[in-house]
């Protein structure tokens, strides 16, 4: 178990305390199941790591990534990734996570 960091915007903190928020999509990989992190005092766990298309996260995991809408989530990865934007059929790693402390 190896511990990383991780970004998350502020407005994620609650989602993340209450368990509202348990996937996060990412450009590149931050770790393996196992791995672990810390947010505001509190820690989570990778529970799975792996590649799929962007739009499919946009479809089908909208709601694990803290979001009540597709478009919600493209809106938010829009904002984050000003240059590149939201392309379905970009390649992304979303990794599982639950908290543990």
């Amino acid at each position: 178990m190896v511990k990383f960091d991780i970004p998350f915007k502020e407005e994620f903190n609650d989602h993340l305390a209450f368990g509202r928020k348990t996937v996060t999509s990412r450009t590149k990989k931050y770790g393996e199941p196992g791995d672990w992190f810390e947010r505001n005092g509190m820690a989570f766990v990778l529970t799975d790591v792996k590649r799929i298309l962007l739009g499919d996260v946009a479809e089908e995991l909208y709601y694990e990534e803290g979001f009540e809408h597709e478009d919600e989530f493209k809106q938010v990865w829009n904002d984050i990734h000003p240059r590149r934007h939201f392309r379905e059929d970009d390649m992304v790693w979303v990794h599982t996570f639950k908290r543990v402390g």
